[in-house]
């Protein structure tokens, strides 16, 4: 297991429960997955690791190594690894080119535009419409989104993404603001086939702790009637 996060911890404790018993590894895991019985090694090179180790199958939480091509690098030494390779993973390093593979596949979304420079965006703000969500094109560990209920909030954004440049270099994604129930179906996919996730609701607490109400935690509500309903019929 490649990663530190309480979803990897999730992760790893699945895989303890597995029907073949399997011996897991962690790279570098947490405290919380050493508790668990779980060898913890330290980063370094997953791959290198994983060929001394005679792993058999490396599963990939975070998106920094699936965005780098780690799974592309493991496919190369014929290790087994879930999660996508860099060309998928693109559609989540990059919210403009998500927003333009769907545009192209028809996969309806949010309306938005580019900015690639503190100009051009604060020239774009006044006839912008409110509230709007700003967003950072790199990835930001879920928070590099800011909603800005007006203008001036929309300038501070900018001076976050542009000027304070709190997540680096990066264009940033103007994004019409949408309001309600979120739906996500997860369908894993392989060379040998796919198999489909049951339907969950997910939610997205703001922080009460910054006025740019940047997007904090993620809450899910599994197989909820409504969303599998909208599901099936979709």
């Amino acid at each position: 297991m490649v990663g530190s996060g309480g979803r990897e911890h999730a992760l790893v404790r699945t895989l303890l429960r597995g029907a073949s018993a399997p011996e897991v590894l962690a790279t570098p895991g947490n405290a919380g997955i050493a508790r668990d019985g779980v060898e913890c090694v330290p980063s370094g090179d997953v791959v290198a690791a994983a060929q001394e180790r005679e792993v058999d199958l490396v599963v990939v939480g975070p998106e920094a190594p699936l965005v780098a091509g780690l799974v592309d690098e493991l496919d190369a030494t014929r290790i087994a690894a879930f999660g996508p390779m860099r060309a998928a993973a693109r559609i989540e390093g990059s919210k403009a080119y998500a927003k333009e593979l769907m545009r192209e596949c028809g996969v309806p979304s949010a309306s938005h535009v580019m900015f690639r420079d503190r100009e051009e965006a604060v020239a774009h703000l006044a006839c912008a419409s409110y509230p709007a969500v700003l967003k950072a094109d790199v990835l930001a560990a879920g928070k590099g989104v800011i909603i800005a209920k007006d203008e001036r909030e929309a300038r501070a954004a900018v001076d976050v993404f542009f000027g304070e440049k709190r997540f680096g270099e990066t264009e940033v994604v103007l994004e019409e603001f949408l309001e309600g129930e979120g739906l996500r179906c997860s369908r894993p996919a392989a060379a040998s086939g796919r198999c489909r996730s049951r339907p969950r609701r997910t939610t997205s607490a703001s922080s009460t702790a910054t006025r740019g109400r940047t997007r904090a935690a993620w809450g899910a509500t599994p197989r909820s009637p409504e969303s599998t309903r909208i599901a099936r019929a979709r």
